[in-house]
This record gives C-alpha cells, structure tokens and sequence, in this order.
C-alpha cells in the first residue's frame, strides 16, 4: 500500500474482476459515504455489505483476504521468497551452497563482505594489552604472539624433595630458561617435562648454558647461569629431590622465540683500550685490540694484497704461508699432542713417507729414471669378466680379460730347466707349440682272449688306461676296432699271424676284435 497525494491508499488487485469504483487501484479517502466493499477471498470479487466511514478499508474474516502481487522494478511478480538454504551443524556439504552472504561494517560504516581477504575483525584484549594477556597467561594461550615472554618466580625454603612450579603449562612456547638468584646448601634437581597436566614427568636432558653449550645435559644448580632447553613437552615442573638448607629460589623465562637467548659470558678485568683504526704501516697502539697483518720486523700493519699480486721480496709483502723446517742432520721427534714444523728439504720440497696401518713410516726408493720400486704381496685379484683372476668352474664369456700362459720350446725335453723336485718350471712345447706330455705306468696288467669268428671284446672301457699292446697268437688274421662290434669289414687295424699292436696313449675307450678263423688267441696287455 501506498500514501496518494489526496491521504489515500491503493491495492494492487490481482483480480480481474472489479467494480465501478476501482480502475486499477483501490482509492479509500477520508469520508465516504456508502456501502463499504469487502473482497472475496475465493474469488477476489468486491461484495458491498455496508457503510464506512473513515480512512481505511475494514477487511476481516476468513474469506475476506486481499490477494496482492509483488512486483519487482521492472515491473515482474516475483513469485518465491527466502534466505536461501539453511545448513546445520555437521551436515553435508553441498558443492554450490546457497544462503544469505555475512557482511561486516569497517571503521567509517562501510559494509564489507567476508572474505580470506577481509576476514571478520576480532580484538584479543584483557582491558589492556596484548603484551599484558601473554604476561599473565596463566594456561595455554592458544594465540601466542612473536617474540611473546612470560616470565614466572619461584622460591622455597622448605628442606628435603619438593616439586617447583608443579605442572606449568608451556603450551604454546619454544624456549624455556631458568635462572637462579639462591640455590641454599645440598640442592639436586632436574627440570621435567610431561604431555599432560599430573601425569608422568621425565627427566630433561636438553639443558645448556654458558659453559655447557656443545653437550647439554640435565637441569644444574649453579647459581647465576642461564640454563636453557626446547620446550619438549605441554607441561614442565622443577623436580627438587634434595635441600639441605636455606632458600632456593630463582625465575622462570619462557619464550616463543625458538633461538635461546645467548649463553656466552667473558669477563675482563682493569682497563680495555681498543685501538684507533690506524694507517698501513704505522705502529699498533700498545695493548690494542686490533685485526689485520702485523710486520714482525717492524710492529706496523700491513696492507692485505690482492689475490694474483706480483710476489717482491723487497716489498714486504706478507701472507699466511705454510711454513716448513730444513732439518736433514737429525731431526727429532715430536711430543704427543703438541704442534710442530714439518720437514723440507734444502730446494724447499716437503718430506714425505708412507704410514702402514701399523703406524709404521715407511720410505720409497725410486731410481734415476724416477722409477719406483714396488713389491706387492696378499694380491687377491678379483674375478670377474675385466679382472686378471677367475673363479674356479666359471663359464667361459667372449671378451674376458686375463693373463695369457707361455711355455717354453724344448724339442724332445732336450733341456732340463730344474735342479731338484719342488723347483718352478716352465711349460715345455714342441716346434709347432704343442704341449709335452709324458704319461707314466705302474702297472701292467695281462689278459688272453680265445680267437673266434664272431667279434669279442679284447679291452673294456677303462679312464686309466695309460696304454696297451696286442699281440696276435694265431694263424689267422685278427681284425682289431676301437669301438663296440669288430667285423672283417669294419676295423682299425688287421694284425696278421704273429703280428703286435701298440694302442695309442690317451685312448681309454673299448676294444672289440674277430678273427678270419676261430683259432688261437690274443695277448692283450694294459698299462694304469
């Protein structure tokens, strides 16, 4: 509804039916006089059931509701209304979320959206100051600020095992540091750490201080040290397990900083005079502090030379050269532990020598051809393809590398190269590089074999043969066959009556014979 100049109201209708008073809106003015039209809330249609008077329009009852539309600017119904969708606590989450956007109003009203960007403000505050909440944290400050220090004092007086700042809480912290102003007599303590509030405490190693730096350790009892340690657990207390006497106390430092305070002291006493920044060559102030190159000769300073400077004995020009001593008449030894000058020798090379894993010094000799004379011994030679050994029963692979064996020529053994049995001798070959072979017997064993018209086995197969003969005691031809089943046309060798066979050395195999008639026999002899 809608003020008119006139102090009338209209209704948008969705109806289209109206009655003669209302066009396209309904006007009520201030005094009317007739009857007072009600719209239907089945139909939408103005029904005159009585007079009124006034400056509205009574409308009530069940049946009696005006149907209105919204439009928007351009003049559409809209037709669905909300804030979008409603999401609770633990639901799922939807892709495209919809919902009604959160803004924020900035320092001079502006709206903002909520965004990573610009996120909604929020002030940490006690009423005065950031530094002031860390200070007075008395439990996890789950907010810790950089460079944040809570500082905290203990004292005791009470004798025998106690427990000092029992279960502080130093969540949130890097770096703790305890400092003691009075330690009384007889005190032993470790400092403690535990993962939860009253539980199982262990004790810290991990202390330092001024005079502890490399290999911390546990808590000490030194008073004016600054012990320091990583926090390692969400809760630290000061285990006392004795004090004889007097009072302990001291303060408590943690840090979220995680590089410790320094623990390096020194200490000078009388006057420290520090130098003036002289010029090169002018005399150093007397007990000056000072860095650069000093002149033995003279006491001044001198200037640094550039890398690559042309070298000028006359110049005075000094570096940090590696200094040796010429001591070739008898040079002596050198205590355990303690600093010495290498040798050298009178054209200024250094002396050296080869150390066995004894400890024992050893020289070289090396001839005037600068060749050095090597003995090697407990060679293990390695086995494999490019190495000179190989392992016994390996497999043969094209390319191996190795050691090619030479032998000597002695044709027909004519030289003897040893004196003695047990001496190393060389491999004897023939003209053409065969090998001499020499098989020796020591027995002989003898055998008869009746003639016969089939064939028969003269010898078996034997591996130690060294040699053999067969010798034809019969009128008749002998057909001998190395290999099994001798016939008159499949033979070696035909030994006429009489006749005598040396076999050949290295053949091991059978021996078959027949004869051209079944008379005599045959001597066969075996050497093993």
């Amino acid at each position: 509804m809608k003020d008119s100049p006139a102090q009338s109201f209209y209704l948008y209708m969705t109806s289209t039916d109206r009655s003669k008073n209302h066009e396209g809106v309904l006007w009520a003015v201030s005094s009317i006089t007739g009857q007072a039209e009600y719209v239907n809330s089945t139909n939408h249609i103005l029904n005159s059931t009585a007079t009124i008077s006034g400056s509205s329009i009574p409308i009530s009852g069940a049946t009696t509701g005006i149907g209105v539309a919204i439009l928007d600017g351009s003049g559409n119904q809209i037709t669905s209304f909300g804030g979008g969708t409603q999401y609770t606590q633990g639901g799922a989450t939807v892709a495209n979320p919809t919902g009604t956007a959160e803004i924020w109003f900035d320092g001079s009203g502006n709206p903002k959206a909520v965004t990573p960007s610009q996120p909604l403000p929020s002030n940490l505050t006690d009423g005065t100051t950031v530094t002031s909440i860390v200070a007075g944290d008395t439990g996890f400050n789950g907010v810790v600020t950089n460079k944040g220090v809570k500082t905290l004092t203990f004292t005791t007086s009470s004798s025998g095992a106690q427990t000092i700042l029992a279960n502080t809480d130093v969540r949130g912290y890097a770096w703790i540091y305890v400092i003691y102003s009075s330690v009384g007599s007889g005190l032993a303590n470790t400092g403690q750490f535990s993962t939860t509030s009253g539980g199982t405490y262990l004790n810290s190693a991990t202390f330092a201080n001024a005079t502890n730096t490399s290999s911390p350790g546990q808590l000490g009892v030194a008073s004016g040290q600054i012990y320091n340690s990583p926090v390692t657990g969400n809760y630290f207390q000061i285990n006392v397990s004795a004090l004889t006497s007097g009072t302990f106390s001291g303060t408590v430092i943690l840090s979220t900083a995680s590089i410790p305070f320094p623990t390096t002291f020194s200490s000078q006493s009388g006057t420290w005079t520090v130098g003036a920044n002289s010029a090169t060559g002018s005399a150093v102030p007397a007990n000056a502090f000072y860095i650069g190159i000093n002149d033995i000769s003279t006491g001044n300073l001198v200037a640094a030379r550039a890398a690559g400077s042309t070298i000028n004995t006359a110049s005075g020009i000094l570096g940090a050269a590696s200094m040796a001593v010429f001591d070739d008449v008898a040079p002596t030894s050198i205590t355990e532990n303690n600093f010495g000058a290498v040798r050298m020798s009178a054209n200024r090379n250094l002396y050296g020598t080869i150390r066995d894993a004894a400890g024992n010094e050893r020289g070289v000799n090396v001839n005037a051809s600068n060749q050095m004379s090597v003995s090697v011994d407990n060679q293990t030679p390695g086995t494999g393809a490019t190495n000179l050994g190989k392992a016994e029963d390996a497999a043969h692979t094209t390319g191996d590398t190795g050691v090619a064996v030479w032998a000597v020529r002695n044709d027909g053994n004519a030289t003897s190269f040893t004196n003695t049995t047990g001496d190393y001798n060389p491999i004897s070959t023939l003209s053409d590089g065969s090998v001499h072979v020499v098989q020796q017997a020591q027995t002989s064993t003898g055998s008869n074999v009746a003639g016969s018209a089939t064939s028969v086995t003269l010898l078996s197969a034997n591996n130690s043969r060294k040699g053999g003969s067969i010798y034809n005691d019969s009128s008749a031809i002998l057909y001998v066959k190395f290999g099994t089943t001798a016939s008159t046309t499949d033979f070696k060798v035909a030994l006429a009556a009489g006749s005598y066979y040396e076999i050949p050395a290295g053949y091991v195999g059978r021996i078959d014979g027949i004869w051209a008639s079944a008379t005599g026999s045959a001597r066969v002899a075996e050497e093993t």
